[in-house]
């Protein structure tokens, strides 16, 4: 069974949201078939035109296996492939990424361009094929359910399908007379009568560590402070064991980037992300890529949304494998971008 404080937790916390989320797993979303249908259309004829013209400047077609693109990319074009015992050499866009960023051929480098923006549209496509299978024929909406242990942070998911992370807006391709634009979100639509209202907490992410750790800098209480001291103290004593594995494993995933290892997080020292909170003159998230570029970022900058995205990776915890994921880019420039944070802001990384 469970214990009184779990007890207490699903009583006061779990409980009172069921039948929220029952009745939004019963309402829906209205969904416009029309427009999913068109883009996967749109998309299925970028598709044809990118692999047309990987074939006829490259001899082959994109419509590969993941084995006949491995093929391709170690054997063909005789990329450089690390061995790993039982498991096939990686072909997802970080890696293919990565092989652009490395080879010197322009013409190996011209034909990964094209492989890359072939599979980002046929994962687009395919996302959006999904959602259209999922529209109730009888209401015309998206009945999504919600989980609430599939995050470690305790946030609840939407499942079946996801609708919680739909692109706003996704180029691929750019620069490229086959460049395509999908704005996803457009799918979703309001009910006749009404109209779609977004609501968020601003920066709430960042509210959080920037409070965690201006209480231990702005704290004036004397005897609140020498607690701070002692809890560290007793914490350092703890964790000395692991403090040298600690430090083997963050040279090992960080080692060649901006910096080589965390500094020690002092409580006294002067945090620039709490700064940027205090002397804040317009959105803090192009503030802070600001901070890290040297430059002058607005808004409408894309440097802005890059920095956001690895702002919140390192809040949330996530790999730096999984943030080249989510930006499309390979590992090693995953890791330098949070080398560079990290660097504008070593209070953040110290804590």
């Amino acid at each position: 069974g469970l214990t009184r404080r779990q007890r207490i937790r699903y009583r006061r916390t779990a409980s009172p949201l069921i039948q929220l989320l029952c009745d939004l797993t019963d309402t829906g979303v209205a969904a416009d078939a029309d427009f999913l249908a068109t883009e996967t259309e749109r998309l299925s004829v970028s598709m044809a035109a990118i692999s047309e013209k990987h074939k006829r400047l490259y001899g082959r077609s994109l419509q590969l296996s993941d084995q006949e693109l491995r093929k391709l990319l170690y054997v063909s074009y005789a990329l450089p492939c690390r061995r790993r015992t039982g498991k096939k050499p990686p072909v997802g866009v970080p890696k293919l990424s990565e092989l652009k960023e490395k080879t010197t051929s322009q013409r190996i480098r011209h034909s990964l361009q094209l492989i890359i923006g072939y599979r980002d549209v046929a994962s687009v496509r395919r996302r959006l094929r999904d959602y259209l299978g999922t529209i109730d024929s009888t209401d015309g909406r998206i009945h999504s359910s919600s989980d609430e242990n599939k995050q470690v942070t305790g946030r609840i998911s939407s499942v079946e399908p996801n609708l919680q992370q739909i692109a706003r807006t996704k180029s691929m391709l750019p620069d490229s007379p086959l460049s395509v634009t999908v704005k996803s979100r457009n799918f979703i639509v309001a009910s006749p009568g009404c109209m779609l209202i977004g609501a968020d907490i601003d920066q709430a992410d960042l509210r959080v560590l920037a409070d965690r750790i201006g209480s231990c800098q702005y704290d004036t209480s004397t005897r609140l402070r020498q607690l701070h001291r002692r809890r560290w103290s007793r914490l350092g004593r703890l964790l000395a064991p692991y403090e040298q594995i600690r430090q083997q494993s963050f040279n090992a995933n960080w080692r060649g980037q901006t910096w080589e290892s965390p500094p020690d997080f002092d409580p006294d020292a002067p945090s620039q992300l709490v700064a940027d909170f205090c002397h804040l003159d317009g959105d803090l998230y192009a503030q802070i890529a600001s901070n890290v570029t040297g430059q002058t970022i607005t808004k409408r900058d894309p440097e802005r949304s890059l920095f956001k995205t690895v702002i919140l990776a390192q809040v949330n915890g996530q790999t730096p494998t999984g943030l080249a994921k989510t930006l499309g880019c390979s590992e090693a420039k995953s890791r330098d971008y949070v080398g560079r944070f990290f660097a504008a802001y070593p209070d953040v990384a110290g804590y």
